[in-house]
C-alpha cells in the first residue's frame, strides 16, 4: 500500500509542473533519466506516459527540461562557487541535494542559450538540450531537493544582462586558466577540436565528483561540441570523453584496471544489484538489469550479452569469450555454494502465499491477484523467467464482462460455452490441474482461432500454435519455454504423447540430459494449460480422455464468416476489458472456492471447486455446471468406445512414435 501511495504522490507532483507548462522527465538513481528523453526537448509528456514512470520502483524524482520547450533557463551553482548571487532577483529558487542551489528564469524567445560549463568555477547553465533536477526529488545521497521560492508562487524572472555578460564574456573560465583554455571553451575549429576535445573533458572531470562525470560532464562537453566548426561526430566525442575518463580513473585507483577479465566480470556483478541464486531446479540464475522480478539460468546465451555490455560499459573493450565463460563458471559457483535459498522462477503466472502474480511482461507491470481485488504494481515478490517468443501483455481494464469473449466463439451449446469460460479463467492458476482443451469440428470452424484467442489471453507469443513434438525431450523444452501449450491441427495421438499430456496436466515431473556428452540430467516439473484440435477426434486414451473437455465446432456458414482482419481487429478492441473480466472472476473464485461445499466432483476435483466458483460468479448454477461436465463425460465415453485398439496402434506407427 506505501508503494501504491509513493506512485499516486509522484504522479500528483508531475501533473503539476505538467500543469506549469514544463516539460518534464523521470529521474533515477545517480540523477540519470530512466527513458529515452530526446523526445521530450520537443514534447511534453502525456498523463499516461507519467502514469507509467510513477509505476517504476527506480524513481527517485523529476528534471525540468530546460530550454524552449519549458521557458526555462537556469544557473546551477555548487557549493564552493564565488557567483555573486546577491546580483540575482528573487526569482524561482531551489536547494539541491548536494547543498547547491538552481536558479530558474524565463528562457529568451530571441536566443538559444544552450548549457554551459566552466565559465564560472562551480558554476553551469542548464538551457536547450539540458535538464535540472527538481524538488522534491532524492539525491543519490538521499537529501531531497527543496523549494526556496516556488515555482508555483513566485513568478520567475528574465536572465539578467549581467548574467548574459558573463556567459557572453571571453573570459568567463575560472581565474587561474590560461589564455588558450579560455578560448577552447568558446569552440574551436575543424583542425583543433580533438585535441581540445580532451583539454575540456579533462579539466571538467576535475572539478565534479566522479559520480557526476556521467550525468553532469558528459552533458556539457556535449553543449560544448555545439559550438566548434563543425561538432565533433558523436561518436569521435563519445570515444574522447571515454579515453579521458579512464585514465582520470587510473589516477586516483592505480590499481582499479589490474586482474583478468573475468576477474573483473565477477567483480562488477558482486558490486552490481544483480542476486544469484539456484532456482527450483538447482540451476544457478540472475536476476536481470533493470527489472528486479525477470531472471534466468546464467548458463542462458542472454547472460553472455549481459556480463559483456556491463565489461564494456565499464572499460570500453570487449571481454572475450574465455573471459566470459570463465566468469559465468565463478558466478554459477557463487549460487549453487554460498548458502543461497532456492528461488521459483515462473513462466508468465505464479502463485505467492494465495496469492497470484500474471508477468505483464515490460519489465514495469505485474498483475497482483488476491482474494479481496486485483491491482497493477510496479515489483513482485516472485520471479519471472522469460522466452524470446514471448509478448507483452496488454494492460488489463476493470469493469468488463466475461462473456463478451462469447462474442468470438463459433459454439452455440450453453453446456460448452459455460465449459470454455471457466477453463479459460482456470488457465490462470498455476498451481492447479486443469482440463485439457479439445476442440474437433470440420475445416473452416474456427478451431485455430479459438485456440489462438485463449493463449492471446493466457500466453501471448509470436508463435501461438504449435506442431507436435517427436520426442520427451522435445516436449520438455515446449512446457518449459510455454506457459501455454497448444497443439494445432492433429490427426493422430501417439501413446507416448498421450501419456506425457497426462502427467503435464497434473505436474508430475520427468528428466532429460543436458547432453549427450555428460551424466548431468535436467528436471522439469510444470503444470500447464494445454489445448489441442482436429478435424476428428484425436484423443482416446481413457487416462487423456478424463482429463478433457472436448468441445466441437460446426462448421460456419459464408453468410456468418467474418474477414480475420475484422475479427482480429474487433477481439484486440475488447482485450484489455477482457482479461480485466478473468482477474474480476480470479478474484472471486479464490475467496469462494474454499468456503464451498461440492455435492458431485468429476476428475480434477481441485479445478471443478475453481470452476463451480466461477460458474456461480457468472449467473450459472452448480446444476449448470454438472450437467456441461455430464455432457462432456458422456462425450468421453463416446470416444473412447469409438477408439479400436487397431486405429491406435495405427495412429502410432503413422506418426512415426
Amino acid at each position: 500500500m506505501e508503494k501504491q501511495n509513493s506512485s499516486e504522490k509522484w504522479f500528483e507532483i508531475g501533473k503539476q509542473y505538467l500543469e506549469l507548462g514544463w516539460s518534464i522527465i523521470p529521474i533515477g538513481a545517480e540523477k540519470k533519466p530512466l527513458c529515452p528523453w530526446k523526445s521530450f526537448q520537443e514534447n511534453r509528456a502525456t498523463l499516461v506516459q507519467l502514469q507509467e514512470w510513477c509505476l517504476n520502483p527506480s524513481l527517485k524524482g523529476f528534471a525540468i527540461v530546460t530550454g524552449k520547450l519549458s521557458g526555462v533557463y537556469v544557473l546551477d551553482i555548487d557549493s564552493g562557487s564565488s557567483f555573486n548571487v546577491e546580483s540575482l532577483p528573487k526569482t524561482v529558487h531551489s536547494k539541491t541535494g548536494s547543498g547547491g542551489h538552481h536558479y530558474f528564469f524565463i528562457f529568451p524567445k530571441d536566443k538559444v542559450l544552450r548549457n554551459k560549463g566552466g565559465f564560472q568555477e562551480y558554476t553551469d547553465t542548464r538551457g536547450e538540450g539540458g535538464y535540472a533536477i527538481i524538488p522534491p526529488s532524492i539525491h543519490p545521497n538521499g537529501n531531497t531537493y527543496e523549494w526556496i521560492s516556488s515555482p508555483f508562487q513566485t513568478p520567475l524572472f528574465a536572465i539578467p544582462d549581467s548574467l548574459i555578460e558573463k556567459l557572453n564574456s571571453p573570459h568567463t573560465v575560472t581565474d587561474n586558466k590560461s589564455a588558450s583554455t579560455r578560448n577552447i571553451f568558446q569552440g574551436v575549429n575543424e583542425s583543433k577540436r580533438n585535441d581540445s576535445a580532451s583539454r575540456v573533458v579533462g579539466k571538467l572531470l576535475h572539478q565534479f565528483d566522479q559520480k557526476d562525470w556521467d550525468t553532469e560532464v558528459l552533458p556539457l562537453v556535449s553543449a560544448w561540441n555545439l559550438t566548434n566548426e563543425p561538432p565533433l561526430s558523436e561518436e569521435e566525442l563519445l570515444t574522447t570523453f571515454n579515453s579521458i575518463k579512464q585514465s582520470a580513473l587510473r589516477e586516483i585507483d592505480p590499481n582499479k584496471d589490474k586482474g583478468s577479465a573475468a576477474e573483473k566480470i565477477v567483480s562488477l556483478v558482486l558490486q552490481s544489484d544483480l542476486e544469484l541464486f539456484p532456482n527450483q531446479f538447482n540451476e544457478p540464475c540472475i536476476t536481470s538489469p533493470g527489472c528486479g522480478f525477470v531472471a534466468y539460468p546464467l548458463k542462458s546465451k542472454r547472460n553472455d550479452q549481459i556480463l559483456s555490455k556491463m565489461y564494456w560499459d565499464k572499460y570500453h573493450k570487449a571481454p572475450g569469450a574465455k573471459a566470459v565463460k570463465d566468469a559465468k563458471g565463478v558466478l554459477e559457483g557463487m549460487a549453487l555454494f554460498e548458502k543461497v535459498s532456492p528461488r521459483s522462477l515462473n513462466n508468465r503466472v505464479g502463485n505467492h502465499n494465495g496469492d497470484i502474480y500474471y508477468d505483464i511482461g515490460d519489465d514495469e507491470h505485474v498483475v497482483h491477484i488476491t482474494p479481496n481485488g486485483w491491482n497493477i504494481e510496479a515489483t513482485s515478490p516472485i520471479l519471472f523467467q522469460r522466452y524470446n517468443h514471448q509478448k507483452a501483455q496488454v494492460i488489463p481494464i476493470k469493469e468488463g464482462d466475461l462473456k463478451d469473449f462469447l462474442k468470438f466463439v463459433n459454439v452455440d451449446k450453453k453446456e460448452s460455452q459455460l465449459l470454455l469460460l471457466v477453463l479459460l479463467v482456470v488457465s490462470f492458476l498455476p498451481d492447479t490441474p486443469r482440463p485439457i482443451l479439445t476442440l474437433n469440428g470440420a475445416p473452416g470452424s474456427s478451431k485455430s482461432t479459438l485456440l489462438k484467442f485463449f493463449r492471446e489471453f493466457i500466453d501471448p507469443s509470436s508463435v501461438p500454435l504449435v506442431t507436435p513434438p517427436n520426442s520427451i525431450t522435445e516436449l520438455a523444452q515446449l512446457a518449459s519455454h510455454n506457459y501455454s501449450v497448444y497443439f494445432d491441427n492433429l490427426s493422430v495421438l501417439p501413446v507416448w504423447l498421450s501419456d506425457s499430456l497426462c502427467r503435464l496436466v497434473t505436474g508430475d515431473g520427468y528428466s532429460k540430459r543436458e547432453l549427450y556428452t555428460d551424466d548431468d540430467d535436467i528436471l522439469y516439473s510444470h503444470k500447464r494449460a494445454i489445448g489441442i484440435c482436429g478435424i476428428n477426434q484425436v484423443a482416446n486414451k481413457p487416462d487423456l480422455l478424463d482429463r478433457c473437455v472436448i468441445v466441437t465446432l460446426d462448421l460456419i456458414s459464408d453468410t456468418n464468416r467474418r474477414e480475420e482482419s475484422e475479427l482480429w481487429s474487433a477481439f484486440n478492441e475488447g482485450k484489455s476489458r477482457i482479461l480485466g473480466a478473468i482477474f474480476d472472476c480470479l478474484v472471486y473464485a479464490i475467496r469462494i472456492a474454499p468456503t464451498l461445499t461440492i455435492s458431485s466432483k468429476p476428475r480434477l476435483a481441485d479445478s471443478f471447486r475453481y470452476e463451480l466458483a466461477l460458474a456461480l460468479f457468472l449467473g450459472y448454477t452448480e446444476q449448470d455446471l454438472i450437467s456441461a461436465h455430464s455432457l462432456n463425460a458422456q462425450n468421453q465415453h463416446n470416444e473412447a468406445i469409438e477408439a479400436s485398439p487397431g486405429e491406435r496402434g495405427c495412429a502410432q506407427k503413422s506418426f512415426g512414435g
